[in-house]
């Protein structure tokens, strides 16, 4: 990870007016950085959304995900002043939502697909994900899914994993299958255990960031 190209993507973003030249969807980020938060976030997290559909400049998905991050510690902050006091009613419903119910959109569960992925190290380290990478997760959290596809070659990890809070995911690799042609073998493996901090998400898009310091963007599967 390279922190001085973070900060630049994050600085440039914040400086948008208009749709930049390469862009399908505009990302006025100064005509909403004053409203609140809520609305910002969903604004950020309507581009990625098309991000993942049709590409966009790098550094600018990079830059939103970023200010998404920025944006959840603004929210931890918050929850930590109010841990024991509930929301007030913004929707005009009467009822109050707590705050760890809307931490709970955190926890993923089912088949996600990485398109963006800051780890690469060819030829960048921003990137859309040159092979399908799927990644699994079961519902109860006790096992995950990890599945690589380039041609007829696939690569599948799978092992135990658990939520340890909303928003953080460990998992621990134990078994690897490789798939090319007709050739199907098995493999024990064995991994330290990683994590994966889910930071924003809505129901067909999430931004998160590996313990290594990488971040990857992922929906559901096109």
């Amino acid at each position: 990870m390279n922190a001085q190209d973070e900060m630049r993507n994050l600085t440039s973003l914040l400086s948008l007016t208009t749709a930049q030249p390469g862009t399908t969807t505009p990302l006025d980020i100064r005509s909403v950085i004053h409203c609140d938060l809520e609305q910002l976030r969903e604004h950020v997290l309507h581009f990625l959304h098309a991000a993942a559909h049709h590409q966009e400049p790098l550094e600018i998905v990079e830059g939103a995900m970023l200010l998404l991050e920025q944006l959840s510690l603004v929210d931890t902050t918050d929850a930590t002043a109010a841990s024991s006091t509930p929301l007030a009613d913004t929707q005009g419903t009467g009822e109050q939502r707590g705050v760890q119910e809307g931490n709970e959109a955190l926890t993923l569960n089912g088949r996600w697909q990485m398109i963006v992925t800051t780890e690469g190290a060819w030829p960048s380290r921003l990137q859309y994900a040159p092979a399908l990478e799927l990644i699994e997760i079961e519902p109860d959290a006790a096992c995950f899914r990890l599945e690589s596809r380039l041609g007829p070659l696939a690569t599948i990890f799978t092992g135990a994993c658990e939520w340890k809070q909303a928003g953080r995911l460990t998992y621990m690799v134990d078994e690897m299958q490789v798939k090319l042609g007709g050739i199907n073998f098995k493999v024990p493996a064995s991994y330290p255990e990683n994590e994966l901090l889910v930071f924003a998400a809505a129901d067909q898009i999430a931004v998160a960031r590996t313990r290594s310091g990488g971040m990857m963007l992922l929906c559901r599967p096109l």
